[in-house]
């Protein structure tokens, strides 16, 4: 069971953390400026801070074999030590899960030429999801401190954690996902990202929305590139 109970732990925290990068790396070319600089902040302490922590999991006992095997004679660092790290990354994990479902928000009711209205709400509440990935993720920082040694005080922090991967992984899916519910009027059985997506794609970004390439829109509500 303790040996069971690393592994789920490791990819536990696996999932969350590149679920959330995989997030925060869809916003990247929805946003310039300082708030790009700040997705990419959360993007780098994100997989440091929960990168660290993962790595504690493996290296926190010598020989490796006692950290699921306590009869091994060797020596751990002090679980208290080891739960307080983890606190942190789950603290960082949650805050973050909120920071990236709330920028969405802000570009959003500017995208009136890109997306109409049930798009703009459909893509928000998708991305809003992320906030209840942060109340998984505050879930676990709580139960952490139960943490003393045996294997039945991981299952509480292993479900949530498993939660708050999952969660995230269902925002960050389902805008990219709506190709497979919408088909093409002459074809609907051909479910794909057709040429009016791709464009939406290429023009989708705040930098699209400033004035100097308003100008610049055609008659469609697309911006017209210059060769």
């Amino acid at each position: 069971m303790p040996f069971i109970a690393v592994f789920a732990g490791f990819f536990s925290v696996l999932a969350a953390v590149w679920s959330k990068t995989s997030f925060a790396v869809t916003l990247l070319r929805l946003f310039q400026g300082w708030l790009r600089a700040v997705i990419w902040f959360i993007i780098i302490t994100l997989n440091l801070i929960m990168g660290t922590a993962m790595l504690f999991m493996w290296i926190k006992c010598h020989p490796f074999a006692k950290i699921w095997d306590s009869t091994i004679d060797g020596w751990c660092i002090d679980p208290n030590k080891i739960v307080v790290l983890y606190q942190w990354s789950a603290g960082w994990s949650g805050s973050a899960d909120v920071i990236l479902a709330l920028l969405p928000w802000t570009f959003l009711i500017n995208m009136r030429q890109t997306l109409n209205r049930r798009e703009r709400v459909g893509v928000a509440a998708a991305m809003s999801m992320g906030v209840v990935a942060g109340v998984a993720s505050f879930i676990k920082m709580a139960k952490l401190p139960q943490l003393n040694g045996q294997a039945s005080d991981t299952v509480a922090v292993t479900l949530w954690g498993g939660a708050e991967g999952a969660i995230t992984i269902m925002a960050a899916s389902i805008p990219v996902l709506r190709a497979l519910i919408r088909g093409d009027k002459d074809r609907p059985a051909a479910a794909q990202f057709n040429t009016i997506d791709e464009r939406r794609l290429d023009t989708t970004s705040l930098d699209t929305l400033s004035p100097s390439r308003k100008a610049n829109r055609g008659a469609d509500g697309y911006v017209v590139h210059s060769a």
